[in-house]
C-alpha cells in the first residue's frame, strides 16, 4: 500500500508537470495565432495596394509617352509588392506548421506521460550527456522580466538556459547541439526533469523554435 500511494504520488506531480508545460504551449500558440493575423491583415491591405497600383496601370497604357516611365516604376513596385506577399504567406505557413506541431505534442503529452527521457554517457570523459525536451523563450516576451532567478541580466548576458537544478546544476556551463554554449542559470515552474529552456534575444526565433529534442552536454 505504500508503495502504491508512492507510485501515485510520483503519476500525480508528473501530471502537474505536464499541465504546466502544456500550459506555456497554449500562451505560445495564442502568441502565434495573433502573429498569424497581423500578417493576413498585412497581405489583405498589400493586396489593396496591388489593385490600385493595377488601375493606376491601365490608365497610364493611354497617356502619352512621356508617362511610360511612371508605368515602369508601378510595375517594378507591383511586382515588389507580390514578392512581399510571397514572403508572408510563406511565414504563415510556418506559423501553421508551428502551431500544428505545438498541438500535436500537448496531445502527446496529456495521453502518454513520461517518468524521464533522459539518456547520460560520457560522464568520465570531462562532461555529461543528456537528450532533453527543449522550449524557448525571451526577455523580449511580454511581462517577462529581464532577470532569471539567479539574478542574471538577460540584455548583458543572453546565452542562459532555465534548467531543473535537480538535473542540471545552477550555475554549470551547457553546451546545446546546434544553438551554442549557455549557461544554466535560470528556472521555472514548468521545467522539471530533462527538460530545459532557451532564452533567445529574437522573439521570432524562440516562437519558430516550437518543442525540440536536443543533444546538450554539462562539462563539469
Amino acid at each position: 500500500m505504500v508503495l502504491l500511494g508512492l507510485a501515485t504520488a510520483g503519476v500525480a506531480a508528473e501530471n502537474q508537470d505536464i499541465q504546466a508545460s502544456n500550459d506555456l504551449l497554449e500562451n505560445r500558440v495564442e502568441k502565434l495565432t495573433g502573429e498569424k493575423e497581423i500578417l493576413a491583415e498585412k497581405i489583405d491591405a498589400l493586396k489593396n495596394e496591388i489593385d490600385g497600383l493595377n488601375v493606376n496601370l491601365e490608365e497610364n497604357a493611354v497617356t502619352i509617352d512621356g508617362f511610360s516611365e511612371t508605368n515602369s516604376n508601378l510595375t517594378d513596385k507591383n511586382i515588389e509588392l507580390e514578392l512581399m506577399i510571397d514572403q508572408l504567406e510563406a511565414e504563415i505557413d510556418r506559423l501553421n506548421e508551428l502551431s500544428v506541431s505545438a498541438v500535436q505534442y500537448d496531445v502527446v503529452e496529456e495521453t502518454q506521460p513520461q517518468i524521464s527521457n533522459t539518456t547520460i554517457d560520457n560522464v568520465s570523459g570531462g562532461y555529461t550527456e543528456m537528450t532533453v525536451t527543449a522550449t524557448a523563450y525571451s526577455t523580449n516576451e511580454a511581462g517577462l522580466s529581464d532577470y532569471t532567478a539567479t539574478g542574471i541580466n538577460l540584455r548583458d548576458t543572453p546565452n542562459v538556459i532555465s534548467v531543473d537544478p535537480s538535473v542540471i546544476p545552477l550555475g554549470s556551463t551547457v553546451i546545446v547541439e546546434g544553438y551554442g554554449t549557455f549557461i544554466a542559470g535560470d528556472t521555472g515552474g514548468a521545467i522539471v526533469g530533462s527538460k530545459i529552456d532557451i532564452h533567445m534575444t529574437d522573439l521570432n526565433a524562440c516562437y519558430l523554435f516550437g518543442v525540440q529534442s536536443v543533444n546538450i552536454k554539462i562539462l563539469n
